[in-house]
């Protein structure tokens, strides 16, 4: 069963939610933060834009996970941290809140 076959009761989402909330993120890895989604664009920190064909691209900008999420911990904000396509499906699908997404899970899905 995977974990997005769930029953109707969200029991699975509440775990895998609480697990990515209690979660510190690795030292020596690289993290996107995520701010949430509008439609169906996913909101991130960038480190600028770049403009190609009149159109403007933000490019994400990696951050230390552990500084960051210390960050908005201290300022009592809920700040998940996911670390598998799973989780990150889950969160695109229903959560869409503040998050730290590894590097190499959000590479799987940008490209």
């Amino acid at each position: 069963m995977s974990i997005l076959d769930i029953s109707g009761d969200g029991h699975v989402e509440d775990k895998v939610r609480m697990r990515c909330f209690k979660r510190s993120p690795k030292l020596d890895n690289k993290y996107y933060l995520l701010f949430g989604c509008e439609g169906e664009e996913v909101l991130f920190y960038s480190k600028g834009i770049a403009w190609h064909d009149n159109e403007e691209t933000r490019i994400p900008r990696a951050v230390n996970g552990y500084e960051t999420a210390k960050f908005y911990r201290n300022k009592n904000k809920e700040l998940l941290v996911i670390e598998s396509a799973q989780e990150f499906k889950i969160w695109y699908a229903q959560w869409k809140c503040l998050a730290l997404v590894e590097k190499n899970v959000w590479n799987k899905f940008s490209s």
